[in-house]
């Protein structure tokens, strides 16, 4: 889609009630194995104009006018004002359309895009509750916010559903396509390194020219630096290809991974690699692409390579130490604040299972369960085990879950025992 008027005769030909009962139209990208998060995206939309938003409405749609055609009077939904721009860690976006609600509800749907997008909402009533579902959980979430105070993000490639219903009065949506703000940092080639994020301080970056398979870069850990994080990110390139990384002259890791997913904007919110470090120790990066596992370098005219340092002061891997886990997190489009840790250290005989329920919280939770377990283990999402995580000794998992949902910590083989380790760390968003 190139235009308004592209825009809105999309709107004009599909408007159409949604059904109420209709869930998200994607699944979570992202799961964490081990300690090498591989984000797994979308195929990319090869339809003309799939940069941007298809939407299907419920209400009245409202075509809010961006950049030289921007009206002089605010554009509101459901009589409240909207922004014409928002900001999600630290990325601009612009205004791109509205939408009325109406019987209490508003739905819109999002055609697959090579580039994020957020949608944000607002109640036309004082009773700011809200009910909403989309990908971003796979269960409805309750809010209780400002006008626009939050939004859901979607994340590039994916299509998806977002409805929104009111608990008093009618809700509006209005949604925000990436526009040309960026946090400062490193850019190349549409994707950013912030200077500052979650994963620490940037070290040192680079992106490679489309065609180069093997990317380099110097850094050198700071003084004050005890950990360290390689966020690495592959596209344009083949769906099956092997990354390989070297620090400091040493391999460092070696993923089989895909290639042709979309670009996430955010270099910092890619595939990581962490491990702890001594201040002054050498931090320079190979990363490269290979054909096959142990094989040559590739040879591709289109892929894309980055790699992004970030160092930090503190570090840990050990779930059972007293150090806490990262007090914040920048995950799906938002910055994440800590809340609490559980952790179970002590298992009676017969236990296979730990359960824990996620707490009371004003919209989604962010879960990420750690397990140093001897053998297998199983991490499930829900009562109904919708999304599972496998794996073996000492792994980590991270999902977007909701208040009151239950998850789910099970040994593979036997059962837990002494010296068995589970912890549950919860965050929320810290940026509404």
């Amino acid at each position: 889609m190139n235009s308004l008027d592209d825009l809105r005769a999309t709107l004009d030909a599909h408007a159409t009630d949604l059904d109420a009962g209709a869930g998200a139209s994607t699944t979570r990208a992202a799961s964490v194995h081990g300690r090498v998060r591989v984000v797994r995206r979308r195929r990319r939309v090869a339809a003309a104009g799939a940069a941007a938003a298809v939407l299907v409405a419920v209400g009245a749609v409202t075509l809010l006018p961006t950049g030289s055609e921007r009206a002089v009077a605010p554009a509101t939904v459901v009589g409240v004002r909207v922004p014409t721009t928002m900001t999600a860690l630290g990325f601009g976006y612009d205004l791109a359309a509205g939408i009325d609600g109406q019987d209490g509800k508003v739905s819109v749907e999002l055609a697959a895009s090579d580039e994020p997008r957020l949608v944000s909402w607002a109640t036309s009533g004082a009773d700011r509750g809200v009910v909403v579902r989309s990908a971003e959980t796979e269960r409805p979430v309750s809010y209780r916010v400002d006008d626009f105070g939050d939004y859901v993000y979607i994340a590039p490639g994916n299509d998806a559903e977002v409805t929104v219903r009111a608990d008093a009065g009618d809700p509006g949506l209005a949604v925000y396509t990436l526009g040309e703000g960026r946090p400062e940092g490193y850019t190349k080639g549409g994707v950013t390194y912030p200077r500052s994020a979650a994963a620490g301080d940037l070290a040192g970056a680079v992106v490679g020219d489309p065609g180069q398979s093997d990317v380099s870069l110097e850094a050198v850990a700071p003084q004050t630096s005890a950990g360290v994080g390689y966020y690495l990110f592959c596209v344009d390139g083949p769906e099956d290809v092997f990354l390989e990384l070297e620090v400091g002259g040493k391999p460092a890791s070696s993923v089989g991974t895909s290639c042709d997913g979309p670009l996430d904007p955010n270099g910092s919110a890619t595939r990581d690699i962490g491990f702890r470090i001594k201040p002054g120790e050498d931090l320079s990066a190979r990363f490269y692409a290979t054909d096959g596992d142990g094989g040559p370098v590739l040879q591709d005219d289109d892929i894309v390579l980055g790699v992004g340092v970030y160092t930090t002061e503190t570090y840990s891997s050990d779930i059972g130490s007293d150090e806490s886990r990262r007090l914040v997190v920048d995950e799906a489009g938002h910055r994440w604040e800590q809340t609490e840790t559980v952790r179970l250290e002590s298992f009676q005989g017969g236990d296979r299972t730990v359960r824990v329920v996620v707490p009371d919280a004003p919209g989604p939770v962010l879960a990420i369960v750690q397990a140093k377990v001897a053998g297998s283990t199983v991490t499930e999402y829900g009562d109904d085990g919708a999304r599972i995580e496998q794996g073996r000794g000492n792994i980590s998992s991270t999902s977007t879950v909701t208040s009151g949902e239950v998850i789910s910590v099970k040994k593979g083989n036997g059962e837990l025992v002494a010296g068995d380790q589970v912890a549950v760390t919860y965050y929320v968003h810290a940026d509404r």
